[in-house]
């Protein structure tokens, strides 16, 4: 749609409501009661050791929500991250940048930051909404680091002990409040093993 210079905040918004409704009613019709119950049991046990390691847990991604809607001071951030974001936003399109070499690298998370813009409808606060949505991978990773720790340990306790050991990463709250892209790349990463590891059973 950038590159067809059709970024409008309508048709991102109603792209984005067809997408949630269609994903939604889809979850819904195929969710089994039981099934659902069962894992909810299994996530998120009332053991002592899921208590205390949750309970560690939320304070630290409390601070990487607060800390990401925060301006950005980095420099890669305000001169990449966002720069090229905000100028593909203000002209209406995604395009070559000649004056900014760092525009020139894959783009994948920016367009995130891209899309926060366009649905906001504005580049300063949008930004910041692209910096919030990039922050929520590091709740997502330390799911997956949970769920490969059960695969390989079949402890529930690894699996809180594992997300918690991400989650309070000094290194995992920087990338999350910044802009960057090895939170998204982390992610991924644990996603494809936890992937391997389903495939493997």
């Amino acid at each position: 749609l950038g590159l067809l210079g059709l970024l409008s905040q309508p048709l991102f918004m109603g792209g984005f409501t067809l997408l949630i409704t269609v994903e939604a009613t889809l979850s819904w019709r195929s969710r089994r009661r039981r099934d659902a119950e069962s894992r909810t049991r299994v996530l998120f046990s009332r053991s002592r050791v899921a208590m205390i390691c949750l309970a560690a847990c939320l304070p630290f991604v409390a601070c990487m929500l607060l800390g990401a809607m925060l301006p950005s001071t980095d420099f890669d951030v305000k001169e990449y991250h966002l720069q090229g974001p905000k100028e593909y936003f203000l002209a209406g399109r995604i395009h070559f940048l000649p004056h900014n070499v760092y525009t020139s690298f894959p783009f994948l998370t920016e367009m995130l930051s891209l899309a926060g813009m366009v649905v906001y409808g504005d580049w300063y606060f949008g930004a910041l909404v692209g910096k919030t949505v990039l922050m929520v991978f590091a709740p997502i990773t330390a799911l997956a680091v949970y769920a490969i720790a059960r695969r390989l340990t079949d402890q529930p306790s690894s699996g809180w002990f594992a997300a918690l050991a991400y989650l309070s990463t000094p290194w995992a709250y920087r990338i999350s409040i910044i802009a960057y892209t090895e939170g998204a790349m982390c992610c991924y990463v644990a996603l494809a093993l936890l992937a391997w590891l389903i495939f493997q059973d």
